[in-house]
């Protein structure tokens, strides 16, 4: 299985728009900018997530949303996961990434919990990618999708796409 770690775009700020929770904050124009070069590359690269896994919070779910069409993929496709927000635990994410009929996943959220999620999957806390927004990283797994069954492939950070 490919599961693709994907930060969310960027977002405003709290307090632009008189927002002040954090969850809902929307993708900045730059973000959505930034989410629709990210599924262009996505899709033009060959890398076609069967399903998405996005946080509750508004700008992940905006990101996901404008990634969704452009890589052929339904609103049913879209899972909308608690584990996926700060503070989420990667064994109950695994769970859900499980109940998936996909071979290629992309999980959506937060610093730091994408990369700790990716720690997980490969079997070390010691990862420490500071994941750029919008920010793009596959983890490649084998056998059972558990604690360490996976190996970063790479990492790609907007500004070089």
């Amino acid at each position: 299985m490919k599961i693709f770690m994907i930060r969310h775009a960027d977002a405003l700020p709290l307090g632009e728009m008189d927002i002040v929770d954090d969850d809902l904050r929307p993708l900045s124009e730059e973000g959505r900018e930034q989410a629709r070069l990210l599924g262009e590359w996505m899709r033009d690269h060959g890398h076609h997530p069967r399903a998405l896994v996005s946080s509750p919070y508004l700008r992940t779910k905006q990101t996901a949303e404008i990634l969704l069409p452009i890589l052929g993929l339904s609103a049913d496709k879209m899972v909308i996961s608690e584990e996926m927000a700060p503070a989420g635990k990667s064994r109950k994410l695994a769970k859900v990434v499980r109940g998936l009929d996909a071979q290629s996943v992309a999980l959506i959220g937060h610093l730091p919990d994408v990369s700790m999620h990716m720690g997980w999957f490969t079997g070390t806390r010691k990862i420490q990618v500071r994941f750029a927004k919008a920010g793009i990283a596959c983890v490649e797994t084998s056998g059972e999708l558990e604690k360490g069954c996976g190996e970063l492939l790479w990492y790609i950070p907007p500004d070089v796409r």
